[in-house]
Order: C-alpha cells, then sequence, then structure tokens
C-alpha cells in the first residue's frame, strides 16, 4: 500500500496527491518455484528468480495499492 501525507479540512482527512513508488523489490520464501507472477489488477507478468526456496521480483509500480499473484504449477 502506498501512502503519502494527508491534509485536513474542517476535520475531514483527505490526500490531495499520491505519487507511484517505482521498483519495489520483494524476496518471498515459497515451497516450490511458481509458474508465473502476475500484478494484479493490470495483469502484468513480473519476472523473478528462484533459489533455495525463495523467489525474488521487483514490483514495477505501486500507485495506490497492487496485488501481486503467485501460481502455483
Amino acid at each position: 500500500v502506498n501512502s503519502h501525507t494527508e491534509k485536513v479540512l474542517s476535520g475531514v482527512s483527505f490526500a490531495e496527491h499520491i505519487p507511484p513508488i517505482y521498483g519495489v523489490k520483494v524476496r518471498l520464501k515459497v515451497e516450490k518455484k511458481p509458474k508465473e507472477i502476475i500484478q494484479q489488477p493490470e495483469k502484468k507478468e513480473i519476472e523473478f528468480t528462484y533459489k533455495e526456496g525463495y523467489i525474488e521480483f521487483k514490483v514495477p509500480d505501486v500507485k495506490i495499492h497492487t496485488v501481486i499473484e503467485v501460481m502455483e504449477k
């Protein structure tokens, strides 16, 4: 989840602008090498490496939120 400082106006807080973040590195322990990794809802396939029970990949961008789907073989 991407967050940014909030403004308060008349007792209501809101975010005027949330800038995207890029190149988020992820390392995740898994039982076996996955078939693929997909960023949702964009349906972008993400390249990854698998070594000794861990997958590593970069999430290209997170605008406000994103889901990473690790697909089993």
